[in-house]
């Protein structure tokens, strides 16, 4: 099962309270990639990004003069969320550890898998590197639907829907151009140089929704 990193604290909060149901994740095109069209390539059900030099090419081509990106999470898969995990405690001799997770604080008691009991984070109270393991993660998501989009074609609905807080959009306090700031400011400060915003890249955008129990 794949995981999906969810970094940052308030998107994991986003998710827990269901105001995040979407993410995009940047398509790494090449320099001169053109004539862009997406769907399901036909010879393995996955959904992609297709480059299209000729028309009488279609998403079954194998030609070498044709690009494929596949979108990293497809239609009906089920992922768990890497989120923000800290060590509050532990018994060595039991493989019992306390810990926190930081987007709410809650404390859960957890037995470590034994294939994890050295390394370097078990051995001292602190957050887990690049976020929680398998074994921790509470958060599954079921991928609704994938589509591909250039980052500014983005809609109003749809950075609500990538957690915009409340207090941009609910009518009294914030206003649209709050709301689009808010989505700038957040995309430009995690994404690659030559992905920001004003480069308008390609996007694969995951609609989710969360269930309760994952599957293998």
């Amino acid at each position: 099962m794949k995981s999906i990193p969810m970094k940052s604290i308030l998107m994991t909060k986003a998710i827990l309270d269901g105001r995040k149901v979407q993410s995009r994740r940047v398509v790494k095109t090449e320099e001169g990639d053109h004539a862009i069209v997406s769907g399901i390539n036909k010879k393995n059900g996955k959904f992609c990004l297709f480059i299209k030099r000729h028309k009488k090419h279609w998403l079954d081509s194998e030609s070498p003069c044709h690009n494929f990106y596949y979108s990293k999470y497809q239609k009906d898969e089920v992922i768990w969320v890497r989120e923000s995990v800290k060590i509050s405690g532990f018994e060595i001799s039991e493989q019992k550890f306390d810990i926190k997770y930081m987007a709410d604080n809650k404390l859960v008691s957890f037995f470590l898998p034994h294939k994890h009991i050295d390394k370097r984070w078990t051995k001292k109270r602190g957050k887990v590197p690049g976020g929680c393991i398998k074994e921790m993660a509470r958060i599954f998501l079921e991928v609704a639907s994938v589509r591909v989009e250039k980052l500014q074609d983005i809609s109003i609905t749809d950075i609500k829907n990538e957690g915009c807080p409340e207090k941009f959009w609910n009518g009294r306090t914030g206003t649209k151009e709050q709301v689009v700031k808010w989505w700038i400011d957040t995309w430009n400060k995690t994404a690659p140089k030559g992905y920001k915003w004003e480069d308008n890249p390609y996007v694969f955008v995951y609609e989710f929704k969360r269930v309760e129990k994952h599957y293998e």
